[in-house]
């Protein structure tokens, strides 16, 4: 980063820095502006945090990897019994109290889904 004093302008990396992924980084980051990592912005961040040598955005990507891996994982274990098992029955596996609370959201609503279908065949 350099500073031009006459014009009070800073400016970070080079011309070929994309402006939008480093405003993604900082909405990220800065917990009044927090923005959660996706997997539209994944690989922009993690371009980032190698570029910056931030590693605390390292670590957020990496916490958001496990999260999406053990919710992958989740779901191939019970998918071919998801649309047979309660509700209730999927809440109390202890894999299922592993995950964070948007992906319990994510097999709830699955599960609804295939309910809905299900449903819809019946009729």
């Amino acid at each position: 980063p350099t500073l031009d004093s006459a014009e009070d302008v800073l400016t970070l990396g080079d011309e070929s820095e994309n402006p939008d992924e480093f405003l993604e980084m900082l909405q990220v980051i800065y917990p009044d502006s927090y923005k959660p990592v996706t997997n539209k912005t994944i690989h922009c961040l993690l371009s980032q945090a190698d570029k910056y040598q931030f590693d605390s955005l390292h670590t957020i990507c990496e916490d958001y990897l496990l999260r999406l891996s053990l919710l992958k994982r989740f779901l191939l274990m019970v998918s071919s019994t998801i649309a047979k098992t309660p509700v209730k029955s999927i809440s109390e596996r202890k894999e299922f109290q592993a995950l964070p609370s948007s992906s319990k959201y994510e097999v709830v609503a699955k599960r609804l889904k295939n309910i809905t279908e299900a449903t819809r065949r019946l009729e």
